[in-house]
C-alpha cells in the first residue's frame, strides 16, 4: 500500500473503528460494538461481545486467515454471520500495478455482510469489484483490483469518512 494511499485510508478506518460510538450519539444505537483485533483474541472478544448483544444480531468481517483459525468455530455454530475478506487479487493487483494505488472498499464490504442472504441477489454498485462465494458458511469477499489516482482515492475515502461522520 503507498503512502499516500495509507494515508487517505486511514482516517477512514479510524472513523469505522468509532462507528460504533458516533451511531450511539446520532442514533441512540447502543447494540453496535466495533472490534478490530486478530486470531483468537478476535474471535474471544466477538464471541463474548455476540453473548449480549445476540449470535442473530452479530456481523463479522474479518481476514481470511482469521476465520480459519480453530477459535472462529464457536462463531461458525452460533449463528453469527461471518465474512472474511480474501486479499489475494488485491496483492496482484499491487504488485502489478507499478506503484498505482488500489481502491479498497472497506464501506461496501461492509453493507454486503449486512446484506447478505443467500436467496437475495445483492445491489450491483456493492459487488461491481468484489468477487462473493461461500465457503463452509461463511462468506468470501475476494477484492479485485481497482486502480485508482491518488487524488481521486483520498477523495473517495474522505466522502466515505465523512458519510460516516455526517451520522453524528
Amino acid at each position: 500500500m503507498g503512502q499516500r494511499q495509507y494515508k487517505g485510508l486511514n482516517p477512514l478506518i479510524s472513523a469505522v473503528d468509532n462507528l460504533d460510538g458516533i451511531l450511539k450519539k446520532a442514533f441512540g444505537l447502543d447494540n453496535i460494538v466495533v472490534i478490530r483485533d486478530t486470531g483468537d483474541s478476535l474471535a474471544n472478544r466477538v464471541y463474548q461481545a455476540a453473548k449480549v448483544q445476540g449470535f442473530e444480531y452479530t456481523y463479522v468481517l474479518a481476514g481470511i486467515e482469521n476465520t480459519r483459525s480453530g477459535a472462529f468455530n464457536s462463531l461458525k455454530a452460533s449463528g453469527v454471520k461471518l465474512a472474511a475478506v480474501n486479499p489475494e487479487k488485491l496483492i496482484e493487483g499491487y504488485e502489478n500495478s507499478r506503484g498505482q494505488e488500489m481502491l479498497i472498499r472497506i464501506i461496501d464490504m461492509i453493507n454486503l455482510v449486512v446484506l447478505y442472504s443467500p436467496d437475495k441477489p445483492l445491489p450491483k454498485y456493492l459487488t461491481s469489484n468484489i468477487d462473493i462465494t461461500l465457503e463452509n458458511g461463511i462468506i468470501i469477499f475476494t477484492l479485485r483490483a481497482e486502480p485508482m489516482d491518488t487524488e481521486r482515492l483520498e477523495r473517495y475515502y474522505r466522502l466515505q469518512r465523512q458519510t460516516i461522520l455526517l451520522a453524528a
